[in-house]
């Protein structure tokens, strides 16, 4: 259900969260607006702190292009960049999940000109969204999110990390939100665990 990770997963503070602040087991999503496979179990992983109030989930992005994230083939998912910086700067108008939700759901759709349709239905000031997707500083902050993926072995998405099981020590959860959510709750239940997490499987890069 799950393994130790390759590197050291940060919080830098900037993370969007969904769940409250106090709750004992944090999840990290890295995810990628055009996988398909991140947008049928976003309502899943959403649906985490709703079921167990003890999880709270952040967000962080790890496009599959090689437009911002280094080392990947530009011709992948050509509009998850631009989709990634729109998102993070919905959270500076408070709409992060509000936007995250549709375009998850309008996968087809995550071009600038979708975006701005799905930015007005969720009540964003459009003006300043543009602003601050050409802004560099929201190009970093997603290339920084994309280079921390890679330093902690993300290797798919969506990819799930789960902070609770082990103290401060963070795991990767291979089993999906179903899985993540019986770890939690037998985790709770004081079901025995591993003294330390199984060693990362190796991965072909």
């Amino acid at each position: 259900l799950f393994e130790g990770i390759e590197g050291e997963l940060m919080l830098d503070g900037t993370e969007p969260t969904y769940g409250s602040d106090s709750a004992k087991y944090k999840v990290v999503e890295f995810a990628d607006f055009e996988c398909p496979y991140c947008g049928r179990l976003f309502p899943e992983i959403h649906a985490l702190p709703k079921d167990e109030p003890d999880i709270q989930l952040m967000f962080k992005h790890f496009p599959l292009s090689g437009l911002c994230n280094e080392g990947l083939g530009t011709e992948r998912h050509k509009n998850s960049c631009g989709a990634a910086k729109a998102a993070d700067c919905a959270k500076r108008q408070g709409k992060f999940w509000d936007l995250t939700r549709l375009m998850f759901k309008n996968q087809k759709h995550v071009d600038p000109e979708g975006i701005e349709i799905m930015a007005k239905q969720v009540g964003i000031d459009t003006d300043a969204l543009t602003a601050c997707v050409a802004d560099p500083l929201t190009d970093a902050k997603v290339r920084t999110d994309a280079a921390h993926g890679q330093s902690v072995g993300v290797h798919a998405t969506p990819s799930l990390f789960l902070k609770g099981l082990y103290g401060e020590t963070w795991v990767l959860v291979t089993s999906g939100p179903k899985g993540l959510a019986k770890l939690v709750a037998a985790h709770k239940a004081g079901k025995p665990f591993p003294e330390t997490p199984p060693a990362p499987k190796p991965h072909k890069h």
